[in-house]
């Protein structure tokens, strides 16, 4: 009886050691995949067919191709447009690229040292040729107001509820940034 109840165990003990394995191999993917300090090829540019994290498609009515000829843009020459120079030796590189409203992109770009948030007001020509009009930095804690028809209910207010959402998504739907001035409540 010994022996069986012995066999049971350890096989039971093989079992769960398969799976934490199975886990933590999945974990450890998992993160690889979504490590975006990292950039993916030797132009410190992160590739944009394999990460849909930096292009919000559906966020309004800018071509995927579009939105994708400028993240590749941004990616590229982010260096030369950042007003502010990377710091220590680094490079700067992309880590999302968001379209909130036509031919405006919002860009989240460091290097390794300080992260920065920028918008740019673009324009794509009938060549396909991106150009840059406008890049600045914005202050953290700013939020970009929408233009145009695309008003109507872009954020929810969420102050008062315990929870001060600082870093939040920028689409329609998501939590409007709180800070200390706009909701103390959450925010002291």
């Amino acid at each position: 009886m010994f022996k069986k109840n012995t066999k049971t165990i350890l096989a039971s003990l093989v079992v769960i050691l398969l799976i934490v394995v199975g886990v933590y191999a999945l974990t450890n993917k998992n993160n690889q995949v979504n490590d975006t300090n990292v950039p993916s090829n030797e132009n410190n540019a992160i590739d944009d067919g394999e990460n849909e994290d930096l292009q919000n498609k559906e966020d309004i009515d800018i071509s995927p191709e579009d939105q994708g000829r400028v993240t590749t843009y941004l990616e590229n020459n982010i260096s030369v447009l950042s007003p502010e120079e990377a710091v220590l030796g680094g490079t700067f590189y992309v880590t999302t690229v968001g379209f909130p409203e036509e031919n405006v992109a919002i860009v989240n770009y460091e290097d390794g040292h300080i992260a920065l948030t920028a918008k740019a007001d673009f324009s794509v020509n009938s060549s396909n040729e991106v150009e840059i009009n406008l890049f600045e930095l914005i202050p953290d804690g700013s939020t970009v107001e929408r233009n145009g028809n695309n008003d109507a209910d872009i954020c929810v207010d969420m102050c008062g509820d315990g929870v001060c959402q600082e870093i939040v998504c920028m689409g329609e739907g998501c939590p409007c940034p709180e800070t200390a001035q706009n909701c103390p409540s959450d925010c002291s």
